[in-house]
């Protein structure tokens, strides 16, 4: 049996597409599956995984320089078969990895280069120079890595053309066969908003849209931080909120079933127009139809297949238009959400990237 270490100082240990669909995919097609966290929760094992806890450190400059190193010691003595990681700060540490003589993958979750142009904890001055170093280091540790597995394919498509062995394992739901159609009561004039709560989310806008559109709005998941939450609770817009915190998946579906769509509005940010969020097909698998930002990149997948509507995220009157289409055509909006669930089944099922992922280890380690 290999022994594979999947590693992140950054993700939380119970991360969705680290533990709940790599780490368990692995774990089920018969690797032995060691991860690597950085929580300070202590070592654990759970669903067949070893969890190795390294410790917390605060500060984002310490977690990016610290945690790294103490990541490559600890994985040197647990003496793996095939190292797996997944935070670009841990890329030159891979390389050393890989130098060792040890198969390493990254995982490569975003297309760094183009987030950084977004990240605001950067000066503006700056991120430009800093995406260029980003991406010159980025691809030379990428193309003397073992393999690259991206989250959507088109990050695959800037790695393809750098190391051959590229693979991308898109975040779509796990779905049973055996599970059946979630009961809908949808309430008139319901909407949701699950994930993290942000600007470039268009927080502020999906609030304003719903009180012009005379609908309602469950809001679930984390603020960006205090100070947007403290705007959001102040807007004469916010008693049409029902705010539930952060909700566990499993306790989502009342409030899903309950929703006549779901709502995923990004601004459009160079990291944003190309991916391919898991929220997207959570609603899909949960029956309801999408209210999404206007992407070139999720017309094939909105539009393409009739299971929802565009908008201009940054517009709340555009973003009320489209609600209150989906309020006046209830009938019709249900009739999408149903094929969207048909859809999810068929096209967008984790099980299918999960056999992806178990071919590429069983290549690199010569089972096959």
């Amino acid at each position: 049996m290999a022994n594979v270490v999947h590693v992140t100082t950054v993700h939380p240990r119970y991360d969705i597409r680290i533990f709940r669909k790599e780490c368990l995919t692995l774990e089920a097609a018969g690797f032995d599956v060691q991860l690597v966290v950085a929580d300070g929760k202590g070592d654990e094992g759970q669903d067949g995984v070893t969890i190795h806890d390294i410790g917390l450190v605060r500060g984002r400059l310490k977690r990016m320089t610290l945690l790294p190193m103490r990541a490559f010691f600890h994985i040197r003595r647990l003496k793996p078969s095939l190292v797996h990681f997944h935070d670009p700060e841990f890329l030159p540490v891979g390389y050393l990895l890989r130098l060792s003589g040890l198969e390493v993958i990254y995982d490569s979750h975003e297309d760094l280069p183009r987030a950084i142009l977004s990240k605001e904890w950067i000066r503006p001055t700056l991120r430009r120079a800093i995406s260029g170093l980003s991406e010159t280091i980025e691809d030379f540790c990428a193309r003397r890595m073992s393999a690259i597995v991206a989250a959507t394919p088109h990050i695959a498509s800037r790695f393809d053309r750098i190391n051959p062995r590229t693979i991308s394992v898109t975040n779509y739901p796990v779905i049973s066969e055996n599970d059946a159609l979630p009961e809908r009561k949808p309430e008139n004039a319901m909407f949701i908003y699950v994930g993290a709560i942000s600007r470039k989310r268009a927080a502020l806008e999906m609030v304003i849209a719903t009180k012009l559109a005379g609908a309602r709005l469950y809001l679930a998941g984390p603020f960006e931080d205090a100070a947007l939450e403290a705007e959001m609770r102040k807007l004469p817009e916010w008693d049409c909120v029902t705010y539930l915190g952060y909700v566990d998946q499993s306790a989502l579906a009342p409030y899903l079933s309950k929703s006549m769509a779901g709502l995923l509005m990004f601004y459009p940010e160079p990291n944003h127009i190309n991916s391919v969020p898991n929220k997207m097909f959570e609603y899909m698998a949960s029956a309801l139809p999408i209210l999404c930002s206007n992407f070139e990149s999720w017309k094939s997948i909105v539009l393409g297949n009739s299971i929802g509507l565009f908008c201009d995220p940054t517009s709340p009157e555009n973003i009320a238009g489209q609600m209150k289409w989906i309020i006046e055509h209830r009938d019709e909006a249900e009739a999408m959400g149903t094929k969207a669930r048909v859809i999810v089944h068929e096209k967008y099922r984790w099980q299918n990237e999960a056999c992806k992922l178990v071919a590429l280890y069983n290549r690199i380690l010569g089972k096959i």
